[in-house]
């Protein structure tokens, strides 16, 4: 009797120590992924006693938190950003050098996520598709794996971030054009009828003539800097202090409108419900399969271009991202339980502040802006000074984004010139501006014929097909980009440093200081959902924090 009573309670202890086992290895329902256009990291400790309890704070409370977390390439833009959170590669395997760059064939330039093939539906705009990515997304791994059984879905104000979360194999991505939630005949023949209705719903037109004030209290917000500044410009009638009228500027609903209320927090608001309405109608996280689900919130990077960092109003909105996101979590608990979740929350890039609220802060330094006019009139006069004024072109230059130059190559046939020559005066009157911290050429680049931090983060942003003759990194604290407001695309660590939390089922709690790429995201999900990463993934699982 003894042994048979010591037989069963051994039974039971191996029974409880395997259903346990089972549950940590079990694989999640639902992967939410969350990518907060232009969220930095310091965002959430400046700001953090503000939050309330299950927003940010329910990755600080019960997930993981990388708190030295950053991209390690240099063209910091949307798309560049966001193709790496989700392939775990950078632009040099998958070829998202930046939102747009120069096609040569097409003598313009392109939109990382532009496709005349596709056309976009119950729209005329430009058509878009994910042709330009080169490398699987974890989705497209997932659907390869398991197929119909799970759903993949994209959704965010910018094409360029939904198409590039989602990949090639998703079952719908939805973004936002004039007044709706639309999609490419890439994706989707038609709309389906619940996003007919809630685009005809009046949802959006809602918020025509609302104010957006200030959430808290005037005074919690002067740890920000001071809310008129000269270098902000009044966007879509919203001026440049609060409280702002989200009305364009105009006595009725106009395209102006629709611009002001896509930079207010109530975008982000109209996106969560939205968000709702996909969990729903796809059944995401309730069928017997794992499901993916990004969500890109894009309000925020626009709100930062305009007012800069230190802005009462990047405070405001980091703040209400914070109660839209509990009010997501909490109806993503009650649909399919936070803990048959896994959700991961990162950015595409971080922003600099304002050059002259630096300046004015800090008489050691010399930020400033340029711009591409001012580009294109050194090249210019540095060239035609060497070999003489153009008679075949209006300029040496076809097209300058994003830290990539492109010579004319119908100028250069003209003077006989290859382009190394050019760029052997080109580089030299660029250093003169006193704006850039390196310039190199593309055969350096193509050769892997430079040294250095700087070097190797140009290297991982470079793609031969697409990048330009001359690559050039901004000094630290200098803007490409116009009069007013700012810009990211710089590899400082403004630009790069962004959170990246998890929470749910795989995930081992804990704060986690080592330095970690973003390119980790795909294949440590991978990992949790038991898919294999194809192709040349950069990134590598962080085991540290699964468990």
């Amino acid at each position: 009797m003894i042994k048979l009573r010591g037989a069963l309670i051994l039974f039971l202890l191996l029974l409880v120590v395997f259903r346990l086992s089972s549950c940590a290895t079990q694989k999640p329902k639902l992967v939410l992924f969350i990518s907060i256009d232009q969220l930095r990291y310091d965002y959430l400790t400046r700001f953090s006693k503000y939050f309330g309890d299950n927003g940010f704070n329910l990755f600080f409370k019960d997930g993981a938190n990388f708190t030295n977390a950053q991209f390690k390439h240099s063209v910091t833009k949307t798309s560049a950003g966001h193709a790496v959170i989700s392939t775990g590669t950078h632009a040099n395997v998958n070829g998202v050098i930046a939102n747009r760059w120069y096609d040569r064939q097409q003598k313009s330039s392109v939109s990382s996520v532009g496709d005349d093939s596709f056309s976009l539906i119950a729209s005329d705009r430009d058509g878009r598709s994910p042709h330009y990515l080169l490398a699987a997304t974890i989705g497209d791994e997932l659907k390869k794996s398991k197929g119909e059984k799970s759903k993949v879905v994209s959704i965010s104000y910018k094409s360029t971030s939904a198409i590039l979360m989602g990949g090639k194999d998703a079952d719908a991505v939805y973004w936002f054009v004039d007044s709706l939630f639309t999609t490419s005949k890439y994706y989707l023949d038609e709309l389906p009828n619940w996003v007919k209705d809630f685009n005809s719903s009046g949802r959006i037109k809602s918020y025509f003539g609302k104010t957006w004030d200030r959430i808290l209290s005037d005074s919690v917000y002067n740890i920000q800097g001071p809310d008129d500044v000269e270098f902000v410009e009044d966007v879509a009638g919203l001026g440049r202090t609060f409280p702002h009228t989200v009305d364009g500027g105009k006595s009725s609903i106009t395209e102006s409108y629709f611009h002001a209320f896509r930079i207010s927090p109530f975008g982000s608001e109209v996106l969560e419900e939205f968000v709702e309405q996909v969990i729903v109608h796809e059944e995401l996280g309730q069928r017997d399969a794992v499901d993916i689900l990004w969500v890109g919130f894009s309000s925020n990077d626009w709100i930062g271009h305009i007012y800069g960092p230190d802005s009462p109003e990047v405070m405001d909105m980091v703040i209400r991202t914070d109660r839209v996101l509990e009010k997501l979590f909490d109806f993503v608990d009650e649909k399919i339980g936070l803990n048959q979740c896994t959700i991961v929350l990162t950015s595409d890039h971080g922003i600099p502040a304002l050059p002259e609220l630096i300046a004015n802060k800090n008489n050691d330094t010399s930020p400033g802006r340029i711009n591409r006019a001012m580009v294109i009139e050194v090249i210019d006069g540095a060239l035609s000074e060497k070999f003489g004024l153009l008679a075949s072109a209006e300029s040496w230059v076809s097209y300058v984004s994003a830290s990539n130059i492109y010579l004319n190559r119908i100028a250069l046939q003209e003077k006989s010139l290859s382009v190394s020559e050019a760029e052997q005066i080109v580089i030299p009157a660029l250093s003169d501006m006193g704006c850039f911290q390196a310039l190199y050429t593309h055969s350096q680049l193509e050769n892997g014929d430079i040294e250095g931090e700087l070097g190797e983060k140009a290297l991982l942003s470079f793609f031969p097909g697409r990048s330009g003759d001359v690559f050039f990194q901004l000094k630290e604290n200098w803007l490409f980009h116009g009069p007013t407001g700012t810009n990211h695309g710089s590899p400082w660590k403004y630009n790069v440093h962004v959170p990246l939390l998890f929470y749910g089922s795989g995930i081992k709690p804990g704060v986690y200081e080592e330095a970690v790429s973003i390119a980790d995201v795909a294949p440590t999900v991978a990992q949790i959902i038991k898919v294999a990463m194809s192709g040349e993934v950069q990134g590598r699982v962080l085991d540290v924090a699964l468990k």
